[in-house]
């Protein structure tokens, strides 16, 4: 499968090693996220979805402050590409793109599948500290998860 060589790949050149808070444990937290938002509106596109959780976070060069890392994340996407590790439609990179290089600046989207990428990230914001706000969710998915979990 693709995305365990793409995961392989990209944990081998992660800087903050794998027991990091923004390491491949966070990535399949997210992961598990997304699908379970994916799988609750058929309009999303879940393969962006799935790369976003192993992408977004993997270009971190410190646990604190690193404004860059979701722009090096997208940068990253085409070098990722040439090496084989995903294959992906234009539309599915423009959106896969702006997902992590966006990921972290407070933004909604009313892109489905955007939000839902952020949405599927923002539901583990707990494990830094912080208690996730609806205010800051993009879909009615994510927002019912959140419910869920946090009432």
């Amino acid at each position: 499968m693709k995305e365990n060589k793409l995961a392989d790949h990209l944990m081998n050149h992660f800087k903050l090693g794998k027991e990091s808070l923004h390491g491949p444990g966070h990535w399949e937290k997210v992961l598990q996220n997304g699908i379970e938002i994916s799988e609750m509106n058929p309009n999303i596109d879940a393969d962006v979805v799935r790369l976003f959780s192993i992408i977004h976070d993997s270009k971190r060069e410190n646990e604190s402050i690193d404004v860059e890392h979701g722009l090096r994340a997208a940068e990253s996407i085409s070098q990722l590409e040439k090496l084989g590790l995903l294959t992906i439609t234009s539309e599915q990179k423009g959106k896969l793109y702006y997902a992590c290089q966006h990921h972290t600046n407070g933004k909604t989207s009313s892109n489905l599948t955007i939000g839902a990428c952020w949405d599927a990230d923002r539901l583990e914001l707990y494990r830094v500290g912080i208690i996730p706000n609806a205010l800051f969710f993009s879909t009615e998915e994510g927002k019912k998860i959140l419910a869920n979990r946090y009432n």
